[in-house]
């Protein structure tokens, strides 16, 4: 199974990632669209870099921790 790990930041993909080197993707951003996108999408042209799982789980964990931390703070 591949594995594939898309980081958003501030409503922008800030990285994506992939277990394996046979992967292609395309970004289709409907905000940037009616926004006024002029740039035609073209397919399979996003950027993914190739890493191993252990650096992908590494991403999850950190982003688990914050939202742990945001949690905390919440709480009555």
């Amino acid at each position: 199974m591949t594995n594939i790990l898309i980081h958003v930041e501030g409503g922008m993909v800030q990285g994506v990632y992939s277990d394996t080197g046979d992967v292609k993707v395309t970004l289709v951003d409907y905000d940037n669209i009616e926004g006024g996108q002029e740039d035609l999408i073209e397919f399979d042209n996003y950027p993914v870099t190739f890493t191993n799982i252990e650096k992908m789980q590494k991403i999850v964990d950190n982003a688990n921790k914050e939202i742990e931390i945001d949690n905390a703070l919440t709480e009555d």
